[in-house]
């Protein structure tokens, strides 16, 4: 075996992340032939032959000292679904001596470092080696595979605390190695580990030689294992305890609730050890110090691999004994991007209301994706001469849109429109040719452990929950101490939280609404310095983002914008679980038309019809012959609404094409204007500032371009301060004629819409059809905005790949 270094050309991945060990834990094997000469034919073997005789050598001959190399695909229960749904098999992965398991089955848990086998070397690589880099594959084969180890990595990562994940790709008898983190993939070129198997065993006795942390286990959650006090306590708390507040609405012959928790909580926390399920001490910075909290299956997991990966825990203090919510997310880190936790302290001591509590928070030890400094490094500014570049290279995740495949000129990077307000002479603080974020791992825990907004009962408790938010944010907006846009409203993230409600002298427990996840928050605009861009790509949660934000570049997001996104939400949750004039099946096809649809302006993503037309026209239009209707105050509402944002759009289309913009309405007009400035309107008109001078032709209206009315201007102008759609909301709210209509989920867990896509690179043995799933079991705390892109390409399996010249 060799046992001197190996040229940086070969070894630069290795050297990187598997270095020679300054000192040893487990001695070289001693060997005197190639292990893996009965592969020298392995592209004509079956995969299953491949498996077997490579599994075979590494651990006859120990090649990875204190693992063992166990087959995951044997089993007769993938996880039995407790873990995957979609009961995947990893081929074969690495697990430490100690913890390995003989039953064939994946225990993902306890997977150190998988292994997937392909046969068919030029049929079923995933990627492409050339002079200049390593490519992407498009053949479908090729794609499918790639999309299998995405969804394998992906899982890996929700299940396990992790800062990255390594994986091993054999196909026939070729292999690469790739590091996935939250931002991309590093994958290495591929290399012959049959008749270079002198280097590829080296590598392998390097990572017996590395520590957990080494091989991207986060070294702040420390695994729990039966036996162990913590994991026992976990037990014990989640007991069902008779001292435990019922959560259900009702009247109450006291303002102040007893001190413990709500029954809902406790259940949740026995509901999240589930076996198969690790359990973890998480670490969160306190300030200068550090609390614990114990974990195990998290009540939320966001989808994808790249991305903040948030989870949401129901977890326990180790110092108070008490239920928290504990948020795990990798932040989108760039100069001027505040942490949540700091939105939230400032929130709270202005004593805005209505928003969740902060306990603790902070960056998880300087834990950064490192792909992003990777792709730097491979395309710098003032490139190196191609001679003395690496052939191993960073690659992206970028998700493609179920209507249009990539085509091959998709690679080149085309150079961002400088946002409004942003000197050409003054770069932005980060590199705008860079397709990756940089993400930093973060950790927020809060009081409040809330009900998803989809548990709501009936439709006048809808309206009151949506009330409180939008209260909430107008807060946050208004006060001198805050000024904040919350810049992703969203149903993951308004909540339902009980709370003691006095009103005309009776106590009742209500269940109010809670708006959470501040972390895209921002300043309201007052100048071009305040409209720089705090990253690369702007996010939001596309199903529910204004249509202005999704059909134009750079539209910054202003008060409009966010009480849209409040329409659209409890449009959504109307639509779903109340009672109305349409069958499940036209209700499960309008909800898919409206929210998750989309159009395409060449290679930009724009907002689907249904939602276009619905707001151009204020009309709930389900098809040609039917109005969405639920025979309820939820009509009026909703068509109170729906007009003042037709004429919102109608106003503000018909001012840029004569070029008098309306202004942004970042400017904020005051919420408190006077009713004597117009006695004759229901409503204050706010004042509106005069139109601004621009350099560019001025464009005189066409003559078919009918001007709006006076009607139109007023009704316009509600959706410009909150203080209307509050008022609104309040007066449905006690609106005499509701009643307590029976709610149900109209759209069935696991009910699909029979939409079959060949393009999903997902697993052969996923499902492939749009599925619209029924709500999610557990609690719900903030769901993480999305990447500006619509839903279908958000969900689907893509990697980009990027030469290094």
């Amino acid at each position: 075996m060799a046992h001197h270094s190996v040229g940086s050309e070969k070894l630069e991945f290795s050297e990187e992340f598997f270095p020679l060990p300054k000192t040893t834990a487990h001695a070289r094997p001693a060997l005197n032939s190639n292990p893996f000469a009965n592969l020298e034919n392995a592209g004509d073997l079956s995969e299953v032959t491949v498996v077997n005789r490579f599994v075979t050598a590494v651990n006859t001959h120990d090649l990875v000292p204190g693992m063992k190399l166990l087959s995951c695909a044997s089993g007769s229960r993938p996880d039995d679904g407790k873990i995957d749904e979609d009961s995947q098999k990893v081929d074969i992965a690495f697990y430490h001596a100690a913890e390995a398991q003989t039953d064939g089955n994946p225990s993902w848990a306890d997977q150190v470092l998988p292994v997937q086998f392909k046969s068919r070397e030029t049929l079923r690589d995933p990627f492409d080696d050339h002079e200049g880099g390593v490519w992407e594959a498009d053949a479908a084969t090729r794609t499918k595979v790639r999309g299998q180890i995405i969804s394998y990595a992906e899982l890996l990562f929700q299940v396990q605390q992790r800062e990255a994940l390594f994986v091993l790709l054999i196909i026939g008898r070729r292999c690469r190695f790739m590091r996935w983190d939250r931002s991309g993939t590093i994958v290495t070129a591929a290399r012959d580990y049959v008749s270079e198997w002198e280097l590829f065993c080296e590598i392998l006795w390097r990572i017996a030689n590395r520590s957990d942390a080494q091989l991207g286990m986060d070294p702040s959650a420390t695994r729990l294992r039966p036996g162990d006090g913590e994991f026992d306590r976990m037990d014990l708390v989640a007991k069902p305890n008779d001292d435990d507040i019922d959560h259900r609405e009702r009247m109450l012959s006291s303002e102040q609730l007893p001190d413990q928790q709500f029954k809902f909580i406790r259940d949740a926390f026995r509901d999240s050890l589930q076996p198969g399920w690790p359990r973890y001490r998480l670490e969160v910075p306190d300030g200068d110090e550090v609390r614990e909290f114990l974990v195990a299956k998290p009540a939320f997991r966001a989808e994808g691999l790249a991305g903040r990966g948030t989870r949401g825990y129901v977890a326990l203090d180790t110092t108070t004994g008490r239920f928290v919510w504990l948020k795990d997310a990798w932040r989108v880190d760039y100069p001027g991007m505040r942490q949540e936790g700091d939105i939230l302290s400032q929130l709270n001591k202005a004593g805005i209301p209505n928003v969740p509590t902060l306990i603790c928070h902070g960056d998880i030890r300087d834990q950064k994706t490192l792909t992003p400094v990777w792709w730097e490094r491979r395309h710098t500014l003032h490139p190196e001469p191609a001679a003395s570049l690496s052939r191993t290279f960073a690659v992206p995740f970028l998700s493609k849109s179920t209507k249009r495949k990539r085509r091959d000129d998709d690679t080149e990077q085309t150079p961002l429109v400088q946002p409004k307000g942003h000197s050409d002479f003054d770069p932005p603080p980060f590199r705008e040719d860079c397709p990756l974020r940089l993400h930093t791992h973060y950790r927020l825990v809060v009081k409040e452990v809330c009900m998803p907004l989809s548990q709501f009962q009936y439709g006048r408790q809808l309206v009151g929950i949506m009330y409180d938010c939008i209260y909430a944010h107008e807060q946050a907006a208004t006060h001198p101490d805050t000024k904040l846009l919350h810049r992703d409203v969203s149903a993951g993230n308004v909540l339902i939280y009980p709370r003691v409600v006095v009103e005309s002298g009776s106590v009742r427990l209500q269940w109010g609404g809670l708006l959470a996840d501040w972390e895209m928050s921002r300043n309201v605009h007052k100048d071009a310095e305040d409209r720089r861009p705090h990253q690369p790509e702007r996010m939001g949660t596309w199903q529910y983002m204004s249509v202005a934000l999704l059909s134009r570049n750079y539209h910054i997001v202003g008060i409009p914008d966010e009480l849209e996104s409040f329409f659209h939400v409890i449009l959504y949750h109307a639509t779903r679980y109340l009672p109305s004039n349409c069958d499940d099946f036209t209700i499960a096809s309008y909800i898919y038309d409206y929210f998750d649809t989309y159009g395409v302006d060449g290679d930009v993503y724009v907002c689907g019809d249904k939602k276009a037309h619905t707001i151009k026209t204020g009309i709930l239009v389900v098809n040609d012959r039917k109005i969405l209707e639920f025979s309820s105050p939820m009509d009026e509402l909703l068509s109170e609404v729906l007009s003042w944002f037709r004429a919102h759009y109608f106003v503000a289309n018909y001012s840029r094409k004569v070029e008098k913009p309306q202004p942004d309405s970042e400017e904020m007009p005051s919420d408190s204007s006077s009713e004597d400035e117009n006695p004759t309107l229901p409503f204050a008109l706010p004042s509106l500032p005069t139109a601004t001078s621009t350099s560019q032709p001025r464009r005189k209206a066409a003559v078919k371009d009918k001007a709006p009315t006076e009607v139109d201007t007023v009704l316009a102008s509600y959706v410009q301060v909150h203080q209307y759609m509050k008022d609104l909301f309040w007066e449905s709210f006690h609106d005499p004629r509701w009643t307590l209509e029976k709610k149900r989920d109209r759209i069935p867990k696991g009910r699909t819409l029979f939409r079959e896509d060949p393009q999903l690179d997902v697993p052969a043995h996923v499902n492939k059809k749009r599925r619209i799933d029924g709500p999610q079991t557990g609690l719900a705390a903030s769901a993480p905005a999305l990447l500006l892109r619509p839903p279908d390409a958000r969900n689907t399996y893509q990697v980009q790949a990027h030469s290094a010249d």
